[in-house]
Formats: structure tokens, sequence, C-alpha cells
């Protein structure tokens, strides 16, 4: 996959997938959705041929961006993780 289409997407759409995955995963101990998510995070970058550290990178600049753009979504977001996911 070329680097470059991770630059149009949106955030509400990386976080509207985000919370699919995450819904399947919240009955889970913290430690385990963790590595869970990573591993297939390193599946996926590698199935792709993309450099994990750069998809970080370009997703971390997305999702600051829509702080600013969109804060009503990422308000939701936190707000999900913070009530839905189990504590550490």
């Amino acid at each position: 996959m070329n680097l470059d289409k991770l630059y149009d997407l949106t955030a509400v759409g990386i976080k509207t997938t985000a919370l699919l995955m995450l819904t399947r995963a919240q009955k889970e101990r913290p430690a385990q959705i963790t590595a869970a998510i990573a591993a297939l995070f390193l599946a996926v970058c590698r199935r792709y041929r993309i450099e994990p550290r750069r998809v970080l990178e370009v997703t971390d600049r997305i999702m600051r961006d829509a702080q600013e753009k969109h804060p009503v979504e990422m308000r939701a977001m936190a707000r999900y993780l913070k009530e839905e996911l189990p504590d550490a």
C-alpha cells in the first residue's frame, strides 16, 4: 500500500472503525486488549508492507488536527474509551 493513501483518511472515519473494533474487545483485560491491538496493527503493516512508525506518525497528525476541527467527535471517542474499557 502506498503510504500517501493514509493522508486521504478522515479522523471521523478512523474513529468509527476504531470504535467498531474496540466494541468486540471491551470485555477483555486491559493488557489483552492492548497486546491484541498491537499484534493486529503489526500484522496489517506487514501485510501491506508499510512502516508501522510512519503509520503512527501520520495517524497521530490526523487525530491531533481533528481535535480542533471535530472536537465533539474526538471527545465522544475519549468518553467511550473511558466509560466502556475496563480500568487497568
